[in-house]
């Protein structure tokens, strides 16, 4: 499920170190983390700026990225207080957003558009909202990968 075991033992050891908090931030990380892991043959990797954003990425299948390296990924953005909250990005080609929830960001994933949706906390209709999202995303970057 991961790119490598050094990976997998990175987050793991980010998420013992990340204290509950009161906003149920890490609870919508690994809700959100589940729910991508749900999507077949996906694979994380996990990317770490100390004290400024911690990345889980989610790969499609070996096989099948075309030219993108990853469909998704979780920025767990950390505040000067100590506070986190967290980024949900996708190519901007690759989802829609019908609720307006997110934000475009020009060139923002690998130097092309992105749409980014802020979790300062748990909520179970915006993690519904991201779940849509997510299989949007898997299922376009899947269809992509194999017209290639």
């Amino acid at each position: 499920m991961f790119v490598s075991a050094e990976h997998e033992k990175n987050l793991r050891r980010f998420l013992s170190e990340w204290a509950q908090d009161q906003q149920g931030v890490k609870k919508a990380f690994l809700e959100l983390m589940e729910i991508l892991g749900c999507q077949d043959g996906t694979r994380f990797s996990f990317h770490e700026r100390g004290g400024v954003s911690y990345s889980l990425r989610a790969h499609p299948p070996e096989g099948e990225r075309g030219h993108r390296p990853y469909y998704a990924l979780i920025d767990v953005v950390e505040e000067a207080g100590g506070e986190r909250w967290l980024s949900v990005c996708f190519y901007g080609d690759e989802v829609t957003d019908p609720e307006e929830m997110g934000n475009l960001i020009p060139k923002g994933l690998l130097e092309e558009d992105g749409y980014c949706f802020d979790v300062d906390g748990y909520d179970a209709g915006q993690i519904k909202y991201l779940r849509a999202r997510i299989e949007e995303a898997y299922t376009r970057a899947m269809a992509r990968a194999q017209a290639k």
